[in-house]
Formats: structure tokens, C-alpha cells, sequence
């Protein structure tokens, strides 16, 4: 029902897209997304609807998680994370570096300061969010109106966010970018809630 759907998201103009609309949602927690809303159906009527999502150059996949969340600790994970394996997290997300998302380099010496904070809020892993909206936004993914790449995005940021919440800083391995990969692979399979994602990085090749 139009009136139900409209509890759930809504749409907006974006200066990036042309002849296009952004698709919001509000705020769901990761068992309510799917629950309340079927994601399948959805992405259906639009690809009827003769939308374009994954074949343009302009749209992008945002996905927010709650600052309240995340310690500044396993945010500087996340950025170290995302340096460390940037060209396996590209082949997730669809798209490489570019002026919406770019990957922010990040050390050991910034994890150990925690310098979460970046200079613009378009990069890969962005914080610089008001205080109105205090999130985490995931800029990295292509638009997508396939279901399997939808749902795989989703869970990679689910998973991602609690992989850097169950490890230490000792455990990630900026010098080795292969091995932090294996690691965070090893980890999602063995963890057993993500098996969409694990067919999305199979399909992808990362």
C-alpha cells in the first residue's frame, strides 16, 4: 500500500543525480529492514518502472549506522579496515575511488590517535555528520537495483561493523592486505548470519 510504504521511505532531489530522485529510508534496525519491508518487491517495481540505478554513472548506495553504535576505537578500525583492503571492498561495492567517496588514507599512528575526523565528508567512511543525524555513512556502493548485490551491500556493512567491534586494533594488518581480507572472510563465515554477502564477494571475485 502507497500509504504503508510511505511509513518506511521517502524521495528527494540530489544535486549529483540528473534527471534522477534519491530513495531514503528512515531509520531501521537490521532485522526491521526486512522485516517491514520487502526489498524484493521493491527493487522490482523500479526496474518495471524502467529506473536506473547500476548502469549510471551518478548514483551511489549510501548506508548509515548509528554513531552511538561505535567508540571512536572501532570507527578508526573501520578506516584503518577500509585503507588496508580497499581494492577487495571496491569489487563489493561496484565502483573504485572517486570525487563521492574517495578512500581516506589511515594508519597505525591514526588508529592509535583515533583520527576519525575527516577534511569533507566524501569519503568511503565518513563521521562529519551533524549532530542531528549522528551516523556512520558508508559511501562506497554503486547504485543497484538487483536484489542479491542489495541485500550482499547491506550485509557486508553489518558484518564489517561488527568484525571491527569483536577485534582488537592488534588484529588488523595494514602491511598485509591479503591476510586482513582472509581474516574478515573467515570471520563472516564462521559467524554464519551473512551468507548473502558470502555469495556477493564469491560473484564479485573478491
Amino acid at each position: 500500500k502507497k500509504q504503508g510504504l510511505g511509513k518506511f521511505i521517502y524521495f528527494k532531489m540530489d544535486g549529483s543525480l540528473h534527471n534522477g530522485y534519491e530513495i531514503v529510508s528512515h531509520p531501521f534496525t537490521s532485522k526491521a529492514r526486512h522485516k517491514l519491508m520487502n526489498w524484493y518487491k521493491v527493487l522490482e517495481y523500479l526496474r518495471r518502472s524502467k529506473a536506473i540505478a547500476f548502469k549510471s554513472d551518478s548514483a551511489g548506495l549510501h548506508i548509515h549506522v548509528s554513531r552511538r553504535a561505535l567508540t571512536d576505537l572501532d570507527i578508526a578500525k573501520l578506516k584503518l579496515f577500509f585503507w588496508t583492503c580497499r581494492e577487495n571492498i571496491k569489487r563489493v561495492a561496484g565502483r573504485g575511488d572517486n570525487s563521492y567517496c574517495a578512500y581516506q588514507p589511515f594508519g597505525i599512528s591514526d588508529l592509535k590517535n583515533k583520527n576519525i575526523l575527516n577534511g569533507s565528508r566524501y569519503v568511503a567512511v565518513n563521521v562529519n555528520r551533524s549532530p542531528s543525524k549522528p551516523t556512520v555513512e558508508f559511501r562506497i556502493f554503486k547504485a543497484t537495483l538487483t536484489w542479491t548485490r542489495f541485500i550482499g551491500c547491506l550485509q557486508f556493512t553489518e558484518a564489517v561493523t561488527e568484525y571491527v567491534k569483536a577485534h582488537g586494533a592488534g588484529s588488523f594488518c595494514p602491511n598485509n592486505p591479503a591476510a586482513q581480507w582472509q581474516a574478515f572472510k573467515g570471520w563472516v563465515k564462521r559467524d554464519g548470519h551473512y551468507q548473502h554477502l558470502l555469495n556477493h564477494i564469491e560473484r564479485v571475485g573478491a
